[in-house]
């Protein structure tokens, strides 16, 4: 990577009780895709990961264009020959009014797809989902498919549970173009060393 194109990328550190988190800022980056395929790939580190789309990541609210975009990216790897795991949450329908949450008796869907992948399909991944809100989440050693479906499931996909049982996690924002890098404290000079070339 040239220096002029590192230029285009902010890196941020924050401390808190948990660890630390970096950011990665690539919105002025042309080159989005091979940039996160990169990062992914490089953070991956030859082991298997597991990418996880969650729709209460997603901006679009409305539970028409999730359950849409759910059925586009099903289609896709189904299409594409790729295993995946769901898990469907129903949740409280809440809604804003000048900003205040309004409670709703209504029950929405949250849906969370899953898939165990190589450092090979990770690139195939990140390309097909570059316009969705995607999470990475990175074990301390190898694991087997079956094991990483197996913490999928039994954490019912949940985010933070999620994030306390694999050493390194990623999270890209499509939207604002920003990749946030967690680690526990036996990852955390990994990441910094992974991170070295893009300060």
């Amino acid at each position: 990577m040239s220096s002029f194109q590192t230029k285009k990328i902010k890196l941020e550190k924050v401390e808190n009780k948990e660890g630390i988190l970096y950011f990665v800022d690539y919105f002025k980056y042309k080159e989005a895709d091979s940039l996160l395929v990169e990062i992914f790939c490089g953070f991956a580190d030859g082991k298997k990961a597991l990418i996880v789309i969650d729709t209460d990541s997603f901006y679009d609210r409305k539970a028409s264009a999730t359950e849409q975009k759910i059925v586009s990216i099903k289609k896709e790897l189904t299409e594409e020959r790729i295993e995946y795991r769901e898990v469907i949450v129903k949740k409280e329908g809440n809604t804003s009014i000048l900003g205040i949450k309004i409670p709703s008796s209504s029950k929405v869907n949250s849906y969370k797809l899953a898939i165990a992948t190589t450092p090979e399909q990770i690139e195939k991944l990140m390309v097909m989902f570059h316009k969705y809100n995607v999470f990475c989440y990175i074990p301390d050693s190898d694991l087997e498919d079956a094991v990483l479906y197996d913490k999928f499931d039994q954490s019912r996909g949940n985010i933070e549970e999620l994030s306390g049982q694999f050493g390194i996690g990623l999270y890209n924002d499509s939207y604002f173009r920003r990749i946030r890098i967690s680690s526990n404290k036996d990852t955390i000079q990994i990441v910094r060393e992974k991170l070295q070339k893009y300060e």
